[in-house]
């Protein structure tokens, strides 16, 4: 499969040297590039949320969006479709705790 512009390899350029940060001991966060749109945005604003000291995920300059990396060992909810969906929802709830509660409304979860 051909991807256009070599998409590819510039994401994977765009994540080399990327460390890793972890809430538990099987969950980690990585930082991934964001939209060029986003981009201006913190250069021009000079916003960068996930770098501000109260949550401190990122280094300031770098990208503010996030990979959510869990590992595979969890067992059906009965209620849930999803085999993480409960361990999903306590993560977000933990990330989000880390944002102080008025910037809370300014942040999208894809």
């Amino acid at each position: 499969m051909s991807w256009p512009g070599d998409r590819r390899s510039r994401l994977q350029r765009r994540v080399e040297g990327f460390p890793w940060w972890s809430l538990t001991k099987s969950i980690g966060l990585l930082p991934l590039s964001s939209s060029h749109t986003i981009d201006y945005r913190m250069k021009v604003e000079q916003e960068y949320p996930l770098s501000s000291c109260e949550v401190g995920l990122v280094d300031f300059g770098r990208p503010q969006s996030l990979l959510i990396d869990m590992d595979g060992k969890e067992e059906r909810s009965p209620n849930s479709p999803s085999i993480y969906n409960q361990r999903e929802l306590d993560l977000v709830v933990r990330l989000l705790d880390r944002f102080p509660e008025d910037k809370t409304n300014d942040i999208m979860i894809i």
